[in-house]
């Protein structure tokens, strides 16, 4: 059984922009590119994707972040991360409100929330150390292809949140998530873009993770079920200088974030 947990983006929320910090124009962006022929892999390398309770729970804002650390850390160079399952609901109860004690509350999360619970708080993993959000900024157009690819190969992840129809329970660890008019929106949901494979190499040319797997997603899938996309930076992935990341104004995002409630 899977479960859903995310709330829609309220947009009358104040939010950065990643669009409104790139050096260069903001249709091709200032982030390096993400070729069509390349494999802009974050995924390969990571052994398992817990489920993190979201088999039972509708905490899959923060599994998904959960699995965001396990990734982006490995391919930073370090070891890959895990979090105890009480971490992520701990996570989930203090952004939510849900009581594991009771099951009362299990009423989902906002993906803004998570991430500011991140970066005043942050998760602790397995080995003690604390994870934390420095910066982070909306997708203006968090659908557009290679905004995504460009995301991934410069933050190591993207959080994504979709309106998930039917069609993907149907579809989940079987085939690619693809889009089928007409099939019923479930809930929200979060995932996490781990993978962008070379265009015309496989159906599902995205790799997210969810539901303690990784599921492979077709463009269209995107183009209609994508509500909201962030990045976040984090110390490990990039330098907090900014010098890893030559087309975005990383200082002055992070100087922004005192805008962000």
């Amino acid at each position: 059984m899977h479960k859903y947990g995310r709330n829609r983006r309220d947009h009358s929320r104040f939010a950065l922009t990643i669009e409104d910090y790139l050096r260069a124009n903001p249709v091709t962006g200032g982030l390096e590119q993400a070729g069509n022929s390349e494999d802009v892999d974050r995924a390969s390398k990571v052994p398992d994707w817990p489920m993190y309770g979201n088999d039972a729970i509708g905490d899959c804002t923060i599994a998904a972040m959960g699995h965001a650390y396990t990734a982006l850390e490995m391919y930073a160079g370090h070891l890959g991360t895990v979090f105890p399952e009480s971490e992520i609901v701990k996570a989930y109860s203090a952004v939510s409100g849900y009581d594991p004690a009771t099951g009362a509350n299990d009423n989902g999360a906002q993906m803004q929330d998570v991430l500011a619970y991140m970066r005043s708080e942050g998760m602790t993993d397995q080995l003690g150390k604390t994870h934390k959000v420095v910066a982070y900024a909306a997708l203006g157009r968090p659908a557009n292809p290679a905004l995504l690819s460009q995301c991934l190969k410069t933050f190591g992840s993207v959080y994504v949140g979709i309106d998930c129809p039917q069609s993907a329970e149907d579809e989940f660890g079987r085939e690619p998530w693809t889009y089928e008019p007409g099939s019923p929106i479930l809930g929200g949901h979060a995932i996490s873009l781990h993978r962008r494979h070379p265009y015309g190499s496989k159906v599902g040319v995205w790799d997210f993770s969810t539901w303690g797997a990784i599921q492979p997603v077709t463009s269209p899938f995107l183009a209609h079920y994508v509500e909201e996309a962030w990045i976040f930076v984090t110390e490990d992935w990039i330098e907090s200088n900014g010098s890893t990341c030559d087309g975005l104004s990383l200082a002055q995002l992070q100087a922004d974030m005192r805008y962000v409630g």
